[in-house]
């Protein structure tokens, strides 16, 4: 993500996306989180720790969906590591990570096997 502030061009994004522009971001691992880097032209600015959750209606709406027969995914922008800690509060729903609008359209336009 990008936009201009104050004049100046700044981007949002992962390691890997600034990686790929030549600017030096920390690596941080965390299982159950998203680092998000903050950075104007090749300074990094800033970063923000960030995690997907689960309310509980949801987790029970998708039950009574899979009752019926149906198979769903939680997709997130989130590491792997991250949407397998999501699974672990609900073992009943299957979690991809790093799914990006293009990786998520492709899952969408196909169908998804039966576990």
């Amino acid at each position: 993500m990008s936009g201009t502030v104050e004049g100046r061009q700044v981007r949002i994004g992962s390691a890997a996306f600034f990686a790929e522009r030549g600017v030096a971001v920390p690596n941080i691992e965390n299982a159950h989180a998203t680092a998000l880097y903050i950075a104007s032209e090749r300074d990094l600015m800033g970063m923000l720790v960030v995690a997907d959750s689960l309310r509980p209606k949801a987790v029970e709406a998708v039950k009574d969906l899979r009752a019926m027969g149906l198979w769903l995914e939680w997709l997130t922008g989130d590491t792997q590591q991250a949407a397998d800690e999501l699974g672990k509060q609900a073992p009943s729903i299957g979690f991809r990570g790093r799914c990006y609008p293009t990786t998520s359209y492709v899952v969408w336009t196909h169908s998804l096997p039966l576990p």
